[in-house]
């Protein structure tokens, strides 16, 4: 059997939407954990709690049962979201977004 299905994709649905934090402060966010990581030798965080997720990508979910996640690495950041979100989390958040099925 041969598995058409894709399993993960980006959904951006949009434009980026208002968030509660400016782009200044989510940037400053994201340079402070890098610099963390920089004289840590570590070279990404995966955050999987919602308090983390939102404190770096701005983004607050609301889970239902479905797993989530940020990726900080140093050059960008991204969320980890399941397709029934569709592009919310990249409208909504400072980071790039890739969609589980």
């Amino acid at each position: 059997m041969h598995d058409e299905m894709v399993h993960v994709t980006q959904w951006h649905n949009g434009d980026k939407a208002f968030s509660p934090f400016s782009d200044g402060e989510m940037q400053r966010r994201q340079d402070a954990i890098r610099a963390w990581m920089g004289a840590n030798d570590v070279d990404a965080v995966l955050f999987t709690s919602y308090h983390c997720i939102n404190y770096y990508s701005g983004w607050l979910y609301c889970g239902f049962g479905r797993k989530y996640a940020l990726v900080v690495d140093a050059h960008g950041a991204t969320t980890i979201s399941a397709g029934i979100d569709g592009g919310q989390p990249w409208r909504r958040s400072f980071a790039d977004n890739v969609t589980y099925t």
